[in-house]
C-alpha cells in the first residue's frame, strides 16, 4: 500500500469471498475489476481463483504501478497474472467488454460524509479513492449504464457499498431493469455487498 491507493478494509473480504463462491458454476472466468486501486481484489481473485483471468482498470496510474508491485510480489508459479489498464469508466469504454464477472469497490463516501471519516483515512488516502465528491452513487450509476447498453456485458456483478446505500443502490439497478439481486451482510450485519445477475 502507498499513499496513492485505498488501504485494504475488512469489508472487501466479503467481496472476494462471494466472487469465490462462484467457482462451482464458473470455470476460469474473464474478471474485471473496476477501480482496482492497489489491486487487493484482483491479486485476491487471481491468487484464489484457479484460472481466472482479471483485468483491473483504474484512473491512477500511480495506483496501477501500486497493484502490479503488489502482484509481483504476492502470486506464485502457475498464478495468471491481471492485467492493469489505465481507465476512466467515465469515458466510453474501448476494447474487449465481454466478462464473466465484474467486481468493484468504488468511491462511495459522500462528500459531506468526508469531515466525518477518522483522520487516519481522511488526511492520509488519496480523496478520489474514497468519495466521487457528490452523494456515493456516481459510479454505481456509471456502471449500470454500461450494462444496460451493453457497452460492458456480465453474468456475475458484485458490488461493495457502504451500509447507508443498499435501498438507493438497488432503486438505481432496478431503474435499469436489473430486478434480480442478492444482498450480502458483512461481519456487523450491515448489507455490504451486492449480487447482481444482468
Amino acid at each position: 500500500v502507498t499513499p496513492h491507493v485505498l488501504i485494504p478494509r475488512p469489508e472487501t473480504e466479503l467481496l472476494v469471498e462471494k466472487v469465490l463462491a462462484l467457482q462451482e458454476s464458473l470455470k476460469e472466468p474473464k474478471i474485471l475489476d473496476i477501480g482496482t486501486g492497489s489491486g487487493s481484489i484482483a491479486v485476491s481473485l487471481a491468487r484464489l481463483y484457479p484460472g481466472a483471468r482479471l483485468t483491473g482498470v483504474d484512473i491512477s496510474s500511480a495506483a496501477l504501478r501500486t497493484a502490479a508491485e503488489n502482484a509481483a510480489a504476492l502470486l506464485q508459479p502457475g498464478d495468471i497474472s491481471p492485467r492493469w489498464m489505465n481507465r476512466d469508466i467515465t469515458s466510453a469504454w474501448e476494447g474487449d467488454n465481454s466478462f464473466d464477472i465484474i467486481v468493484s469497490n468504488p468511491p462511495y463516501i459522500r462528500r459531506d460524509e468526508m469531515e466525518t471519516l477518522p483522520p487516519e483515512v481522511r488526511e492520509h488516502e488519496p480523496r478520489p479513492a474514497l468519495t466521487d465528491e457528490g452523494d456515493g452513487l456516481r459510479f454505481y450509476g456509471r456502471i449500470f449504464e454500461m450494462l444496460a447498453t451493453r457497452e460492458l456485458i456480465c453474468r456475475h456483478l458484485m458490488l461493495e457499498m457502504s451500509g447507508s446505500q443498499p435501498e438507493k443502490i438497488i432503486s438505481m439497478s432496478k431503474s435499469f431493469n436489473f430486478a434480480s439481486y442478492t444482498l450480502y451482510k458483512d461481519l456487523n450485519h450491515i448489507d455490504r455487498v451486492l449480487h447482481i445477475q444482468p
